[in-house]
């Protein structure tokens, strides 16, 4: 697919310079008096600033900076402009060809010991995994891009790579390795007094208490978050926070008026910046707010429109999310055999992906639908595959080392909460003891949900 897909892609701007050399000469004519470098650099920023606006200008300018810098054989603007390039395909969910530009803007900063434009790399390749579900990859190009922006020295971009790396732990629900990077990064940012990003960091933080249910602190932290944006301008960054706020009111506190509220304006900016991966995003999750209302033929529209996205994007993340949320619907509706469709779908690619939440909400989804339709092997099955998988255990000791590791960042600023950490780190000796014995009522729990299914099939 790869092979028919990249000659188009070199094919399109040529066409496209072609159609619109007017436009091009006419920059040129602009900067006539410059320096064929800065020539190439303005040509790179002038593509930026079309990111967002006209995509195929974008694409054109950013072609031409490639061309002129390969005619002076300049090596680093050859690199700079191949990251560029890469950047907006990447906002415009083309991420192949984003993936290969960033590549062989790699290859020659290595090729020049570019430390800097190596580590930028390493990053945008790891965003560019994680988009896939490819966590370990992931993982591995931020930890290599955060480890050269600390050997450089390079603050502000050590703490983005921190940022990055609590991303990913997020995405695999590794909550403690999440929130530990995220609050390194705040104490980076807060000593740099760069509030733009000391906004974001607390919007993550507030993503993080909302997965935990501690929804005052998720609110505390994400108004922060909107406070700064709003007064910076930020409007991207803002539209992320109102949609963690309108999850909130969503999926948490039922309020679906002020989660339509939140929802809508979040999506209006998005559009206005032509994101699609969050435009998908917001489309899903006004789909699940109509389904939390019952309104199913609204909640389907929205979980299609997001699919259709995901499909163009090739975003698995948001493939394996939005199937079950499909599942759902058809689930609710009593549509047994589509909503087991979707459902095998999403647990396909999440096992595929060792997308472990989405393994087990699937397998508990599949066994309730053989339930329904009196399938007592497959049933039996499913079941015994999301019982396997439970561990509550882990989930209640992940939960106390948050609070540790929260501790220890209030400690450096307030110094004080080491009696409240003493206290969780009891409580936390107490339920490893109360837990030890939990296997014994694994049998005991088979033996209720087999009566269950009983009574399902005695109600059918």
């Amino acid at each position: 697919m790869r092979r028919v897909f990249t000659p188009c892609l070199i094919l399109i701007p040529f066409l496209l310079i072609n159609q619109n050399s007017t436009f091009l000469d006419s920059i040129h004519i602009q900067l006539n008096l410059e320096s064929e470098e800065n020539k190439i650099e303005s040509f790179i920023v002038l593509s930026e600033d079309f990111r967002f606006v006209e995509f195929e200008k974008c694409l054109i300018l950013g072609n031409e900076a490639l061309r002129l810098s390969e005619l002076i054989d300049n090596k680093r603007l050859k690199a700079k402009s191949f990251k560029s390039i890469g950047v907006s395909y990447y906002y415009n969910g083309l991420f192949d060809s984003a993936y290969s530009n960033y590549s062989q803007a790699k290859n020659i900063y290595q090729g020049i010991n570019n430390e800097e434009g190596i580590a930028s790399c390493f990053n945008n390749i790891a965003l560019l995994y994680a988009i896939w579900a490819k966590y370990s990859e992931a993982l591995d190009y931020h930890q290599q891009a955060y480890q050269i922006r600390r050997k450089l020295k390079k603050r502000p971009d050590e703490a983005n790579s921190l940022i990055n790396i609590g991303n990913v732990y997020f995405y695999q629900s590794d909550y403690r390795k999440s929130l530990k990077s995220y609050f390194d990064a705040l104490a980076i940012y807060k000593e740099l007094n760069i509030n733009n990003d000391i906004a974001m960091t607390n919007s993550n933080i507030g993503v993080i208490y909302k997965q935990l249910n501690e929804f005052d602190k998720a609110i505390i932290y994400l108004e922060r978050s909107e406070d700064i944006f709003r007064i910076t301008g930020d409007e991207k960054a803002l539209s992320r926070t109102l949609l963690n706020i309108a999850d909130i009111y969503n999926f948490k506190i039922k309020d679906y008026i002020q989660a339509k509220k939140y929802y809508l304006e979040s999506l209006e900016l998005k559009k206005k910046s032509n994101d699609n991966i969050r435009i998908a995003l917001v489309h899903n999750n006004l789909g699940t707010m109509y389904a939390n209302m019952e309104k199913y033929l609204q909640a389907s529209s929205y979980f299609y429109l997001a699919k259709d996205l995901y499909e163009e994007m090739n975003d698995m993340s948001g493939l394996i999310m939005v199937h079950h949320n499909i599942g759902n619907i058809h689930q609710a509706t009593e549509d047994y055999t589509k909503a087991i469709h979707f459902y095998q779908k999403s647990l396909s690619k999440a096992t595929d992906y060792k997308y472990i939440d989405y393994i087990s909400s699937n397998q508990k989804a599949l066994f309730e639908c053989y339930a329904a339709i009196c399938n007592k092997e497959k049933f039996n099955e499913y079941f015994q595959l999301y019982s396997a998988g439970v561990d509550t255990i882990i989930d209640r000791i992940n939960r106390a080392e948050m609070l540790e590791i929260e501790s220890k960042y209030r400690y450096k600023e307030v110094n004080k909460q080491n009696e409240t950490l003493q206290d969780q780190l009891i409580i936390q000796r107490g339920l490893v003891n109360k837990y030890r014995n939990y296997s014994y009522g694994v049998a005991a729990i088979t033996i209720i949900v087999l009566v269950i299914f009983g009574l399902i099939i005695i109600k059918k």
